[in-house]
């Protein structure tokens, strides 16, 4: 365990959940842009926002090359399965590398809540992280303010406000980036 103090925190796990999208649920588009499918003349559904962030060494150092996957529900709250609600202009996974300094970005929209009465998902995005010599990380993001959060029982799996609030995003207007758009940053602390 790494004393308090001498970098930041590790991110916490997560579970992958049941919706990973296996090779013949993923476009072939699997860039950062998932609002916009190459050959597609509309965009998804959605409020357009941007997940930003840095890939980081327990130390605080920036880790480069490592792969960001991430996998979401559409506007609508469906992950990209063959079935009814799927929304065919929406990429619902994207994959990067990081840069020299541990950045990525992705273009994404809002996910929707999704699940039943008994058990409600909050909006949330799915990471996947690997980089070389480091067991890959699986986490996932949540959205600052959203009133599902306090009943999400998987992101109240992880103990202890502090570790949850490493999870939860706030996200800003960022007209600069795209009109009408919000940016929120995330950084992932990898352990090992």
């Amino acid at each position: 365990m790494v004393a308090r103090g001498a970098g930041p925190a590790p991110t916490p796990a997560q579970t992958a959940g049941p919706f990973y999208p296996n090779d013949a649920q993923k476009s072939s588009d699997r860039d950062a842009d998932l609002v916009r499918l190459r050959g597609r003349d509309e965009d998804a559904a959605g409020s357009i926002i941007h997940v930003t962030g840095r890939v980081l060494r327990l130390d605080g150092a920036p880790i480069a090359n490592a792969r960001v996957e991430i996998w979401q529900a559409n506007a609508a709250g469906i992950y990209n399965h063959p079935r009814d609600g799927h929304d065919p202009n929406f990429q619902g996974y994207g994959a990067v590398a990081t840069d020299r300094a541990g950045r990525y970005s992705f273009r994404t929209i809002k996910p929707a809540a999704y699940g039943s009465a008994f058990f409600r998902r909050t909006p949330h995005i799915h990471f996947r992280i690997a980089a070389a010599g480091r067991p890959p990380l699986v986490t996932q993001m949540y959205f600052a303010g959203d009133p599902l959060n306090p009943q999400d029982g998987i992101l109240h799996s992880v103990k202890g406000a502090e570790e949850r609030a490493r999870l939860i995003v706030p996200f800003r207007e960022s007209p600069q980036i795209e009109p009408g758009s919000q940016t929120g940053h995330f950084n992932i602390v990898l352990e090992g």
